[in-house]
């Protein structure tokens, strides 16, 4: 009798969970852009979750919870399908908050939100009409209602505790257990971002410590169409006063500091928009003032893909990091919005000898036709640590592998600019900046980043203009920060986007989460002088 309840509970958990998935799979077909291939990884939830079910003796309660996990995944179908990202735990405030405007901005997308209505009821008849079928037949355990619950507060605890930890910030591995994340099941990412927000906002709210940021205004096109390329290089992990053109004391850039002998552009180190690539990455390329995801990361109405590919622009995201490690930031690119998208992992379909270096991003640049006008990104493994293995063995000049990885940076953008140059004939910019820099044991011992120090928060900034003799165009005094060159390429893009000009400015710096929980920095400038530094948490 015990043998064939385990054999029908094993039945039921794994007909509950392909019916389930068949859902996230059947969407993916309907909107190219989502993706649920099942693997191990993103089969493991979906397993236990209707395992704990099986496990629940009242009918009543197990049809119940599961029309509740179908009407959560709806939810997340139907925002996806509207705003083209994975929900986000702030996105519940926008909710409540603007419940009307919420329902008028939906209702002219509703014949787009069909389909995935018809897949969600669907997929709840056929969950109800299978909890139906092996009723009485499974292992139930007298408090297992209890149990399940129990499992969804362990939870809630877990991601407390992970936003609540006493280092100061949220490590990699933390952020991607809390955080959306591509090819997982639609009803386990709404639960992350639901969770997170029950305990880690919802509390700070009651608290008022919660503070809730001005919106900057969206963009308005004032040039239609520019005839231009702009291209967007970004480091990982460079500090700006490790780079001889901006300082440095070992020639860690020697091909920039003879370019700009002959061809001066741009030099300067700002401020980063974070002190973790999810953070800073965020602001840069949503043009983000303010800490925290708001409207701009969640509605993308300043997102830089969003606004070129709305401009006539082609637009490219080209990357030396696997798909794992851009799991969180993809989510707030508009990746929508991009006509071509590579990670790592893809770069050997369109190049032959793919490296592990990051000289691949140029062969992939020599394939986009520069006759178009462009906007393109390129990311770099950079300086990441650990540092001794991001260049080639010609390069290992330095007896500190990270001043290596800066040398190796400066042979990039050098090429970078040089196929430019010689193959563009239109109007074309060339931007490097870094995410955020990196700590090297020499404040109070720290390495690596998400720290509120200065070799973390200050990174280098470079702009060069080619086939334009008037590079400073776009007033780059006034540049200090990530929002500022994110500013100017909204106006290179031609939209009506000016840099503030206030001798006395005030500079936002996110910590290492997205929601701004783990801290950020306000620093006060006059003029190019810090007057002040504040760290917020």
């Amino acid at each position: 009798m015990i043998k064939k309840q385990l054999l029908n509970t094993l039945y039921y958990t794994v007909i509950s969970t392909l019916i389930f998935i068949s859902g996230d799979i059947l969407y993916s077909f309907y909107n190219s852009n989502y993706s649920f291939i099942p693997n191990k990884r993103n089969m493991v939830y979906p397993l236990i979750l209707f395992l704990a079910l099986s496990m629940i003796s009242k009918s009543s309660l197990r049809i119940f919870i599961i029309v509740l996990i179908m009407t959560s995944t709806l939810i997340h179908l139907l925002y996806y399908q509207y705003f083209g990202n994975y929900i986000q735990p702030i996105a519940f405030i926008q909710f409540f908050q603007n419940t009307g405007e919420v329902f008028e901005s939906f209702l002219p997308e509703f014949v787009s939100m069909l389909i995935p209505i018809v897949i969600a009821v669907f997929t709840t008849i056929a969950l109800i009409f299978t909890a139906k079928k092996f009723h009485g037949r499974l292992i139930y355990f007298r408090f297992s209602s209890y149990v399940f619950f129990f499992l969804v507060v362990m939870h809630l605890g877990i991601i407390y505790s992970y936003l609540n930890n006493s280092t100061g910030k949220l490590n990699n591995v933390q952020s991607r257990f809390i955080y959306p994340r591509p090819n997982r099941h639609s009803f386990e990412n709404f639960m992350r971002s639901l969770n997170y927000f029950s305990v880690g906002i919802v509390p700070k709210m009651i608290s008022g410590d919660f503070e809730k940021f001005p919106e900057t205004d969206t963009p308005i096109i004032i040039e239609h169409n520019p005839d231009k390329n702009i291209v967007l290089i970004i480091g990982e992990s460079l500090r700006g006063d490790r780079l001889s053109i901006l300082g440095y004391n070992e020639k860690t850039t020697p091909k920039l500091d003879s370019l700009y002998t002959a061809e001066p552009f741009i030099k300067k180190i700002v401020f980063a928009g974070g002190t973790m690539t999810q953070t800073a990455f965020t602001a840069l390329i949503n043009k983000s003032k303010y800490p925290g995801s708001g409207k701009q990361s969640i509605s993308n109405v300043s997102n830089l893909f969003k606004l070129a590919k709305e401009n006539g622009f082609s637009t490219h995201f080209i990357s030396k990091q696997s798909h794992s490690q851009l799991e969180i930031v993809v989510n707030l690119l508009s990746k929508q919005n991009i006509d071509f998208f590579a990670a790592n992992s893809d770069l050997g379909k369109y190049i032959s000898d793919v490296s592990k270096y990051d000289s691949d991003l140029l062969p992939m640049l020599k394939e986009i036709d520069l006759n178009k006008s462009n906007f393109i990104v390129l990311q770099q493994r950079g300086s990441h640590s650990p540092a001794n293995n991001k260049y080639p063995d010609q390069y290992d000049k330095f007896k500190d592998p990270y001043d290596n990885s800066v040398l190796y940076t400066d042979h990039l953008i050098s090429e970078v600019f040089k196929y430019l140059k010689e193959n563009s004939l239109k109007e074309t910019y060339l931007i490097f900046t870094s995410d955020h820099g990196e700590l090297l044991g020499d404040i109070y011992g720290k390495k690596g980043h998400g720290w509120f120090e200065k070799g973390v928060l200050e990174v280098p900034y470079l702009f060069f203009a080619i086939n334009n003799k008037d590079s400073v165009i776009y007033n780059q005094e006034k540049i200090k920060c990530h929002y500022d060159i994110s500013t100017l390429m909204a106006g290179l893009l031609g939209y009506n986007a000016v840099i503030e000009d206030d001798f006395e400015r005030t500079i936002y710096i996110n910590g290492s989460e997205i929601n701004a929980l783990a801290g950020y920095m306000v620093v006060r400038l006059n003029g190019d002088n810090v007057i002040s530094k504040e760290i917020i948490r």
